[in-house]
């Protein structure tokens, strides 16, 4: 009884703070504020509360993808049981009637933009033509001319966007800048690309390119394994050989050392970032090409990738 009632009062407390985080109550991340006092609060509750099943169905409710990790995502896709994944989910910490989503595929009110009948009618083009799930939550940093963007890339790089659709299933809206003024994340643990207020201030070449370097993130997750990613990015520009049981592997997330013997392999300073930055930035000129847009594609870059992706789409 003390350990259920425990459990309970941990749940409540990680609730009642949850809730008040504007992306949290939509059930996106939770990522701590500046205030160390608050930090020590949710890291602590957060922590007492990892192990957690709201709905009792084996899955804990929420995890870290790194030890240490700022970020903590829903383990679970439904929080509470309801058979409504947490993002489509009005309420995703209350268990409602079983398929109260009024569809399996439309959008739920509260991911639309409030009183914009152009950018709800793309939203709902955008999931009918790919099957990923814009979420406003009524925020203005979901402009038609972001999913104008995304819709002319799918259009452009339908292959890409399979081999990818997986593992991008929902495009979400900050109305916050995110770290370091990236334009753009994409969100593993959720299969989504979270988008900056700032970019819809860009045009819209510089829109596909960001989005395009955010699918190439989801392409390693949904068509790669961590050794063969680390082999398929040593064969084409020489990263280290090695052999890592995951993605966030230290060597995976490690700067570029050796000697360049191949320029036009790294379409830009930033691909030398790492081994994940280097290959969604040539998905990125990958994407730009096919739309007859400035781009840097390089063809064995694009032969290889189709190899990986033929193999791994048979396999599937």
């Amino acid at each position: 009884m003390t350990s259920r009632l425990s459990k309970a009062l941990v749940a409540g407390l990680c609730l009642s703070l949850l809730k008040s985080q504007a992306l949290i109550a939509a059930c996106q991340f939770f990522r701590f504020p500046q205030q160390v006092s608050e930090q020590v609060a949710k890291r602590s509750c957060l922590a007492a509360g990892m192990n957690n099943d709201l709905d009792q169905d084996g899955i804990p409710d929420w995890r870290a993808p790194l030890p240490g990790s700022h970020f903590y995502f829903p383990a679970d896709e439904d929080l509470d049981g309801d058979r409504i994944h947490n993002l489509l989910d009005p309420d995703p910490f209350t268990a409602n009637q079983i398929n109260s989503h009024p569809c399996q595929n439309c959008l739920p009110q509260h991911a639309l933009r409030y009183n914009d009948r152009k950018t709800q009618d793309l939203q709902r083009t955008l999931l009918a033509e790919t099957g990923i799930y814009s979420m406003a939550y009524g925020h203005h940093s979901l402009t038609p001319s972001i999913l104008e963007a995304l819709l002319r890339m799918s259009r452009g790089s339908a292959d890409l966007m399979h081999a990818a659709a997986p593992r991008l299933r929902f495009l979400l809206a900050s109305e916050t800048p995110l770290a370091r003024d990236a334009q753009a994340l994409y969100l593993e643990p959720i299969d989504a690309i979270l988008i900056s207020p700032h970019l819809a201030t860009q045009s819209p070449a510089e829109q596909i390119r960001t989005l395009a370097h955010e699918l190439g993130h989801a392409l390693i997750f949904a068509r790669f394994t961590p050794a063969s990613f680390a082999a398929f990015a040593h064969q084409l520009a020489d990263w280290p050989q090695t052999y890592p049981d995951n993605f966030y592997a230290p060597t995976l997330l490690t700067r570029y050392s050796g000697t360049v013997t191949l320029p036009e392999i790294f379409p830009n300073a930033y691909s030398f970032a790492n081994p994940h930055e280097w290959f969604a930035e040539n998905i990125a000129e990958l994407v730009m090409k096919s739309l007859d847009l400035p781009h840097r594609a390089n063809q064995d870059f694009a032969n290889a990738l189709y190899r990986q992706l033929n193999q791994r789409l048979v396999s599937h």
